[in-house]
């Protein structure tokens, strides 16, 4: 142990033990027993017998003080705060908190991450980065696995900007980095989409269709369309059958309704049905019966039965 003066700590442990001070001060400012010992014999003047006597209660007292000084140590590390964090930081873990469990891009096959970070409104950007991870286990395996890096540049002004304004944070799946509106009910966004696996930047136009039903499309003039067409939707056409008419008039083409039906298991006499139309409630309960509405002419669908 390093040379120390006597503090409060080594008189306190001095007098519950009933050892002398000048003992302990002794074994600490030497560095051998025999030194310790010549010095105790020499200052109350007594035989090496008393002296070794002398010298093993003023290490034990030593070895208590070790002790405590370790748990002490210990103590205060776990105790300690972690420094502030820098503006950056701050940013990127607000950045985290609003995307949340909503980031997009999918699991690879080997070791998949999500790299998120603040950035200026003009250098937004996301992208996906692979390479070749571990090896498959396994006998006869000779393919690796592969490793992705999903990045996401994201501006926290914009984001917070775009969160004053109607349009979700979610439309449609793509999460909402930036919303500026163009002309009433249509806003010009910014979403960072899934394709496949990877994450992708994407310029795009949202129109608020009412309801909470909102549309996005790649041009300002498809919109437009889209709105104009969900605003000729007349409250009788909502009460009444959804047929082939009405949802031509939402933009959805006869093919697009016949895959539709496909995919939900209607396959009896669908044309006719499609002709005369089917009661917007009953469609309402089968797109509920098969996981709820997951896009935006399924929301429309259920909408129009209430």
């Amino acid at each position: 142990m390093k040379k120390c003066k006597a503090n409060k700590h080594v008189r306190h442990l001095c007098r519950t033990h009933k050892t002398p001070l000048a003992d302990v001060l002794a074994v600490i400012s030497t560095n051998n027993k025999k030194d310790a010992m010549s010095s105790i014999r020499k200052r109350v003047l007594c035989t090496w017998a008393a002296a070794e006597v002398r010298y093993f209660k003023a290490n034990a007292v030593l070895d208590v003080l070790r002790k405590e000084v370790r748990v002490g140590d210990k103590r205060r590390k776990i105790a300690r705060q972690p420094d502030p964090l820098t503006i950056a930081e701050r940013k990127a873990h607000q950045l985290r908190r609003l995307v949340g469990s909503d980031a997009p891009g999918g699991d690879y096959s080997g070791v998949t991450s999500w790299h998120i970070k603040p950035v200026s409104p003009e250098d937004v950007e996301s992208y996906t980065t692979t390479s070749t991870g571990e090896q498959y286990t396994g006998r006869g395996h000779i393919n690796f696995r592969t490793d992705a890096r999903h990045v996401m540049h994201l501006s926290l002004t914009t984001i917070i900007a775009a969160r004053r304004t109607p349009v979700p944070r979610l439309v449609d799946n793509n999460f909402v980095v930036s919303a500026k509106l163009t002309r009433p009910d249509i806003y010009a966004v910014k979403v960072v989409t899934q394709i496949g696996k990877q994450v992708e930047l994407r310029p795009m136009f949202a129109a608020d269709q009412g309801g909470g039903q909102w549309y996005l499309g790649k041009t300002e003039r498809g919109a437009v369309t889209a709105l104009n067409r969900s605003r000729r939707v007349s409250e009788s056409e909502k009460a009444d059958r959804i047929n082939a008419e009405v949802i031509r008039s939402w933009g959805w083409c006869s093919d697009g309704a016949l895959d539709w039906c496909r995919a939900n298991g209607i396959t009896r006499d669908v044309r006719r049905r499609m002709k005369r139309g089917v009661k917007s409630g009953a469609l309402s309960r089968l797109i509920h019966r098969h996981g709820g509405p997951s896009g935006t002419y399924e929301r429309r669908l259920v909408a129009a039965a209430h």
